[in-house]
């Protein structure tokens, strides 16, 4: 594993031997990079050397420990600063938070406090490392089905497989209900006007016939064969006559679907054909975050043709807006 990297300012030469004696280098896993006499020095070479963790007097001439901090943590807010001090004054340790040091510790500076602090610091640089690279990794997958194109993005550790189970129920979930598929629940339904359906099936059924009373009739997945007529189903666009579009709204009525919410069996009048187009991807995308989930993912994109949803937070781990 590659070394963290730490330096060392205060204006005493002394002082500066002395910390790097009693850092425990070998067992965490450290270097020392750098030793400067004040801040200012240090601060100009700070985005050469990028240290991890930073050990620094507060008292000191031209730039102190302090000043130091609040323009190291401007720069590079990932780095661990440790302020030294001959002075247990609350003041300093108040500066020394809001300029966000990672902890104070007082002259004589003891070895086991040193190299505590030098661990805790440690501990939290390679956490927050091991978390960025579970977010680095990323997957893409694309599909076409439901009648579109479907792209699949994911982050976190098991970015790929989440992405490859994500599109396997993509497909199943196109199987059981494409109406352009001869073996979907949906098409055998249409095909013999009663069918035994699966859960997932079910599921949106009973939602379409609770929208349709909630909509007072606008929204309506018994509109399938109107939308055949016009061609929508199979691009072969045209317009029906009002004699067709009249004959087919006879059969154009959800509230006359006979549906079984117990055994899950679906009856439709003679005539009447369903399609569950109209809220298919959505309950797809509600299945695929379930997913997300289960592979603990830190975020995802779902752009499912005209419907796109977000998860977690994105790949640099900032919100999505």
């Amino acid at each position: 594993m590659k070394k963290l990297k730490v330096i060392v300012i205060d204006d005493e030469m002394l002082i500066r031997k002395l910390i790097r004696m009693k850092m425990d280098t070998k067992r965490l896993n450290l270097e020392v990079a750098g030793e400067y006499a004040n801040g200012a020095a240090a601060l100009q070479e700070l985005r050469e050397i990028r240290p991890d963790i930073v050990i620094s007097d507060i008292c000191m001439p031209e730039a102190d420990g302090l000043l130091f901090s609040e323009e190291c943590v401007k720069l590079f807010p990932e780095i661990k600063i440790i302020l030294v001090t001959g002075y247990d004054d609350f003041e300093y340790a108040r500066r020394g938070i809001k300029a966000g040091v990672f902890d104070y510790l007082l002259k004589p500076i003891q070895e086991e406090e040193l190299n505590n602090a030098l661990e805790r610091a440690t501990e939290q640089i390679l956490k927050a490392r091991g978390q960025k690279e579970k977010q680095s990794k990323k997957a893409t997958k694309e599909v076409f089905a439901m009648d579109t194109y479907m792209t699949i993005t994911t982050y976190g550790e098991k970015a790929e497989a989440a992405a490859t189970k994500a599109v396997s129920e993509i497909e199943r979930l196109d199987n059981l209900l494409s109406t352009g598929k001869d073996e979907s629940e949906i098409a055998i339904l249409n095909e013999n006007g009663s069918e035994i359906v699966s859960e997932d099936t079910a599921q949106l059924i009973a939602k379409s016939m609770e929208l349709y009373q909630d909509t007072n009739g606008v929204f309506d997945i018994s509109i399938y064969p109107l939308m055949k007529e016009w061609g929508f189903t199979t691009k072969k666009y045209k317009v029906p006559s009002d004699k067709t579009i009249n004959h087919l709204l006879k059969n154009i009525d959800a509230s006359k679907i006979e549906w079984n919410n117990k055994t899950n069996l679906a009856a439709l009048p003679e005539g009447m054909e369903i399609d569950l187009g109209g809220i298919a991807k959505g309950y797809t995308s509600n299945r695929l975050t379930q997913i997300f989930k289960e592979y603990q993912l830190t975020g995802g994109v779902l752009s499912l043709g005209g419907n796109v949803q977000t998860y977690g937070t994105k790949e640099d781990g900032s919100k999505w807006k």
